[in-house]
């Protein structure tokens, strides 16, 4: 028997599957019954209260206002160094 014909013969055998026709339903019944990682829950997030949302708000502005000073400052190196492009 020469490669081709013990490469065929293999390739034939592998590819016959034996699998039975109810093999996705059990795979999707199985993966449904795995429990999330972590905790996740998939029931939606309790409503913030409004000082919670104003919290939040404060943050992100106070964030944008710390990241357009240090803009500013770092023009202001450049401006003070008297380098022209």
């Amino acid at each position: 028997m020469d490669a081709e014909t013990i490469y065929e013969k293999w390739r034939i055998d592998r590819s016959q599957s034996g699998l039975s026709d109810d093999f996705p339903d059990r795979i999707m019944q199985a993966i449904n019954g795995l429990a999330l990682p972590g905790g996740i829950s998939t029931a939606p997030p309790p409503d913030r209260s409004r000082m919670q949302r104003l919290a939040q708000v404060g943050f992100c502005a106070a964030a944008v206002a710390a990241a357009v000073l240090r803009v500013v400052e770092l023009l202001g190196v450049f401006a003070a160094t008297g380098i022209e492009n």
